[in-house]
């Protein structure tokens, strides 16, 4: 997991360097999954855009982990939407929003240390949101992603009774089962 090594940082270049090590270990270290954390991405949605450490995309990376022998992972938080992504700046009305209307920022980072300054949450009942969740894990997995690390799962669970959704109708809970 290329989390530890750089964080958000982390490049293609660093993961070259990272494999090329791994290559010299004799014996071969028993490893499975190298897994490309956060990072890799434009930013928080944008997740089939690439971040300036990964210029030519994930495609390449998945592609070279799987010829040194090793299944291919990313990293992805389907729920959460920078408020800098072009997601957010092309489909504001996919936001999950409070019962006045408002967005719902789940992350706040004022202190410019951040890509986005405001992270919100997709609200998967709307049918394009949903489909665009659904064509980006399939073009994840066209690229050769194996494993996939799901995290800040629990956005999607907001509760039912304290959020405005595209569609009501559903809980959070089964908005979130459709998504798994």
């Amino acid at each position: 997991c290329s989390w530890y090594q750089r964080a958000s940082y982390f490049s293609h270049g660093d993961l070259e360097g990272i494999l090329d090590g791994l290559d010299s270990l004799k014996p071969r270290v028993p490893l499975q999954t190298i897994q490309i954390d956060d990072g890799y991405q434009r930013s928080y949605g944008d997740w089939l855009e690439p971040s300036p450490y990964w210029p030519n995309g994930l495609r390449p990376a998945l592609e070279e982990i799987a010829s040194r022998g090793y299944r291919p992972g990313v990293w992805v938080a389907p729920f959460m939407v920078g408020n800098r992504s072009h997601l957010f700046a092309a489909h504001p009305e996919w936001m999950l929003r409070d019962l006045d209307g408002r967005l719902i920022a789940e992350w706040q980072h004022y202190d410019g240390t951040r890509f986005n300054e405001e992270v919100y949450i997709l609200d998967t009942s709307h049918p394009d949101a949903f489909a665009y969740l659904r064509g980006v894990f399939r073009k994840l997995r066209a690229y050769g992603t194996r494993m996939y690390k799901t995290d800040f799962m629990d956005w999607g669970l907001k509760d039912s009774l304290l959020v405005r959704r595209a569609r009501p109708g559903r809980t959070s809970v089964e908005y979130f089962v459709d998504v798994l």
